[in-house]
């Protein structure tokens, strides 16, 4: 039941339940599971007492995975310089190649004043530049103070192997501070690779104020066909297609109970004299401000047998097909879909009579590659899709967006940056990642308010080209 899986949350049956097996709760569940002609592997996971140690041991065997990655990219690293010549880790050999801990990373990044640059005060990593922080820390520490930190942090944690005075030696060679806040551990008197800790912030922050953030435009072409839910296909007396969905009239936001909103003239077939019970149920239930719970939603007819009415509980209404308003929708096996994975978006402009360029976006969904030439429709805001201007050889191909494709786009009063994150096909507005925080968006117009629309490439270190010149493809070979 909904009720129950809402119950449930993110628990496995075994902890919701209260994480005992002598419980009764419990021993009834496993005598209903066991009565079901369900699947070993689907009753092993519905039955599974110890998740919690599996789910504590995933996390070690993830970290320990992560490790050996580690010392694999160093290997591979390391290659390199034997292929030129050299023997890495041999006695008497040049070190190239230095490898330093989170913890360590994590310690300097305090010392040296730039913990707020890459955490927030919840310990939420900002934004993408965290890695440049991180990446500077380690290019500007020391072998020396590397090595130090790692004897100190040693002599904290093990007497015996570092003397005391040793530990002592270490905390007046570096001017060890205990600073109200910070932990006893931090170094705050460790030196910064530049000029005093003031200075040295104060250029990190104007490098990381330049900085821009590289993202690898994605060129592929898998996914979805199509949705997951079949819509119903009906045709009015006026020839106008209209599709509906079978909804709940309660739904879950946010694992909570919330009563989906539609209106009365919405569902199917609600106005026919055989429907008149199901109006004034669903209008009732409208009027007591759509309540969730169970006992509270609207009824249907009571059951009768032979014309005469059965001594039952009539039954709940909690399913009703419901208008879903302009669907582009195709015919499948099952019934009627829509949607589906985008590939990418066509973009075609054509000269107004004033000389300015106005833009045309043609999308491109997965299902489209099965077909021998690519789609010729450009979205016309409001419109269906076989209502859709449709591209010619009047129109000149400019380039296609991919996701991650790096645009600039010239509004009459501010100039957009950003990566492309997906189109509006009802609108036909393009939604933008901002250059340097993906979590910060913008929506363009290219057909309104548009006065230029340009696509970028972005190299590895952030340097930006103008692309001049692109060719529309279908199937890897040029199209039109």
């Amino acid at each position: 039941y909904a009720g129950a899986n809402r119950d449930k949350k993110q628990s496995p049956p075994f902890e919701a339940l209260g994480s005992r097996e002598d419980s009764e709760a419990w021993r009834l569940f496993v005598a209903r599971v066991n009565s079901l002609p369900i699947r070993k592997r689907k009753r092993q996971h519905l039955l599974n007492t110890d998740f919690a140690e599996k789910e504590a041991d995933f996390i070690a065997r993830n970290l320990q995975d992560t490790r050996y990655i580690c010392r694999l990219v160093r290997a591979y690293l390391e290659d390199f310089y034997r292929l030129a010549g050299e023997e890495p880790g041999k006695a008497g050999s040049t070190r190239r190649i230095f490898v330093q801990p989170g913890g360590l990373t994590s310690i300097v990044r305090r010392a040296w004043g730039l913990e707020d640059l890459k955490k927030d005060i919840q310990g939420d990593r900002l934004g993408d530049k965290h890695h440049a922080v991180d990446a500077l820390v380690c290019a500007g520490l020391s072998e020396g103070q590397r090595q130090w930190i790692t004897r100190y942090e040693q002599g904290q944690s093990d007497k015996k192997r570092v003397s005391y005075d040793a530990v002592e030696q270490l905390r007046r060679t570096y001017q060890l501070m205990e600073t109200k806040g910070q932990s006893s551990k931090t170094p705050r008197g460790l030196p910064t690779p530049w000029g005093t800790h003031a200075e040295f912030r104060a250029d990190v922050v104007r490098a990381l104020d330049t900085m821009t953030v590289s993202r690898r435009e994605r060129r592929h072409g898998r996914g979805a066909w199509h949705n997951d839910t079949f819509y119903r296909e009906v045709i009015t007396e006026t020839g106008q297609k209209k599709y509906y969905k079978r909804t709940s009239l309660v739904g879950l936001v946010n694992g909570k109970p919330k009563a989906n909103e539609f209106k009365l003239e919405d569902i199917k077939d609600i106005h026919l004299p055989d429907n008149a019970w199901l109006k004034t149920a669903i209008e009732d239930w409208f009027r007591c401000g759509r309540p969730t719970a169970k006992a509270h939603l609207p009824r249907g007819h009571k059951p009768k047998r032979n014309g005469e009415l059965i001594d039952m509980v009539s039954p709940i209404i909690q399913k009703v097909w419901v208008d879903q308003g302009n669907k582009s929708a195709r015919k499948m096996p099952h019934g009627m879909v829509i949607g589906g994975d985008q590939v990418r978006v066509d973009v075609f402009a054509l000269k107004g009579k004033k000389g300015d360029l106005k833009y045309y976006l043609v999308p491109v969904y997965t299902y489209h590659i099965r077909q021998d030439e690519p789609p010729k429709r450009a979205i016309t805001a409001h419109k269906q899709e076989l209502e859709w201007d449709v591209i010619d050889d009047a129109y000149e191909f400019c380039f296609s967006l991919w996701p991650n494709s790096l645009l600039f786009a010239q509004k009459k009063d501010e100039l957009v940056v950003g990566y492309y994150n997906g189109v509006d096909r009802s609108t036909g507005t393009i939604s933008l990642n901002l250059l340097n925080d993906k979590t910060e968006s913008d929506r363009v117009s290219v057909k309104q308010g548009c006065l230029a629309f340009k696509k970028y490439t972005i190299d590895r270190l952030g340097r930006i080209y103008q692309i001049q010149l692109e060719k529309r493809t279908w199937r890897g070979e040029v199209s039109i």
